[in-house]
C-alpha cells in the first residue's frame, strides 16, 4: 500500500453554499421518502394480487396491532389473582393475611414457593394437633387461621435467645433447611416497623375485593374461552378439508426437499457465506477509505485536487479487489 498522507482542505461556507447544500440534502431525502413509498406501494399492490384477505388482514396487523401486549397483561393479572386466591385458600386463612405475609416474606428475601411451603407445614402440624397430636404446635390446635399461627409461632421462635435452641425448634417446625430459606424470619420474626412500612398506603381489605373481581372475571373467560373454542372446532371442521391435508402434505415435503439439498450442499453454501463475509468486509473497508474523500469532492472544489492522489493511494485496493473478486466468486483469482 502507498504512505499514508494527510490533506487539509480549506472550506468556508457561505449563505449561498448552506443553502445550496440544504437544497442538495433536501433532494435527497425526498427521493429516498419517495422510494420508499413507491416500494411499498409495489409491495402492497403484490399482496392484493397474490394473497387474499385474511393473510393480508394478519400481516398489517402483525405491524400495527398493539393489542398483544395487551392481552398478555390481562392474562397475567387473571392469573396472578388466581393464584393469591388459590394459595391463601390453600394455606387455611384469608387473602388479605396472604397477601400480607407474602408481601413480608418478598421484602425479606424468602419467595413465595418457600412461604407456600412452611404454611402447609404449619397446617399439617395443627391438623395434627387438633386429632391429640403433642407436636410443636399443640398449643395452637384450636386456631383456625394458618397466616395467624405463623405470625406468631416465627416471632416466638426469633424470641429465643440461644441460636442454636431457636434453630433446633425452627427444624422440629419447619425441617431441617428452615433455617436457610427461612432465615430473617427465623432470626428476626416479623418486624411491626417493617411490617407497617411494608403496609403504609396499601388497603388490604380492597385488595382482596380486588383479587376475588378478578378471579370472577378469570373464571368467566374460561367460560368463554370454552365456548369460542368449541365453535371453534365446528368452523374448522367444515374449513380444513381434505385439499387443505394434502396441499399441507406437499408444502411440508417441499420443505423437507430443500432442508435435504441445502444440507447436501452444506460447504459449498458455509464457503459462500465465508466468501460474502469477506468481500463485504473488503468492500466496507474500500468505501471507509474513499467516502470522506467523496464527500470532500461533492462540496468542496478545492477537493477536486485530491483526485489524482485519492486514485493512486487507491490503486493497490483496486488491485487487491480485481485479484481476488474472481476467486472469491469461484474463478481463477
Amino acid at each position: 500500500m502507498a504512505k499514508s498522507y494527510i490533506v487539509t482542505i480549506k472550506f468556508e461556507p457561505n449563505n449561498n453554499s448552506l443553502k445550496e447544500t440544504e437544497k442538495k440534502l433536501n433532494n435527497v431525502f425526498s427521493r429516498v421518502t419517495q422510494r420508499f413509498k413507491n416500494g411499498f406501494s409495489k409491495v402492497w399492490g403484490k399482496m392484493k394480487i397474490g394473497a387474499g384477505l385474511a393473510a393480508m388482514t394478519t400481516a398489517i396487523m402483525a405491524i400495527i396491532n398493539p393489542m398483544s401486549a395487551l392481552n398478555d397483561r390481562i392474562n397475567q393479572t387473571l392469573t396472578k389473582a388466581g393464584n393469591l386466591k388459590d394459595r391463601a385458600q390453600g394455606a387455611g386463612t384469608s387473602v388479605k393475611n396472604y397477601a400480607a405475609l407474602q408481601g413480608y416474606a418478598v421484602s425479606k428475601g424468602i419467595n413465595e414457593e418457600v412461604l407456600s411451603a412452611a404454611l402447609a407445614r404449619v397446617q399439617t402440624m395443627v391438623g395434627a394437633a387438633k386429632g391429640g397430636e403433642q407436636n410443636a404446635l399443640y398449643q395452637f390446635r384450636n386456631e383456625t387461621d394458618m397466616a395467624k399461627v405463623f405470625y406468631n409461632v416465627m416471632n416466638r421462635i426469633s424470641e429465643i435467645k440461644d441460636p442454636a435452641e431457636r434453630a433446633a425448634m425452627a427444624s422440629s417446625v419447619f425441617g431441617q433447611k428452615a433455617l436457610t430459606q427461612l432465615g430473617p424470619l427465623v432470626t428476626e420474626g416479623f418486624n411491626k416497623q417493617d411490617f407497617a412500612a411494608l403496609l403504609k398506603g396499601v388497603d388490604l381489605n380492597a385488595v382482596e375485593k380486588g383479587i376475588y373481581k378478578l378471579d370472577e372475571r378469570s373464571k368467566q373467560q374460561a367460560v368463554l374461552a370454552y365456548k369460542r373454542e368449541m365453535n371453534d372446532l365446528i368452523v374448522k371442521g367444515n374449513t380444513i378439508t381434505s385439499q387443505t391435508i394434502t396441499a399441507q402434505d406437499k408444502s411440508e415435503q417441499s420443505k423437507l426437499k430443500l432442508e435435504n439439498t441445502q444440507l447436501k450442499s452444506f460447504a459449498d453454501i458455509a464457503n459462500v457465506d465465508h466468501t460474502l463475509t469477506e468481500i463485504k468486509a473488503m468492500l466496507s473497508e474500500f468505501f471507509g477509505f474513499v467516502g470522506p474523500v467523496i464527500n470532500v469532492i461533492k462540496f468542496s472544489v478545492e477537493g477536486l485536487s485530491m483526485i489524482p492522489q485519492a486514485i493512486t493511494d487507491t490503486k493497490d485496493l483496486f488491485d487487491m479487489l480485481i485479484k481476488r473478486l474472481p476467486k472469491w466468486l469461484g474463478g481463477r483469482g
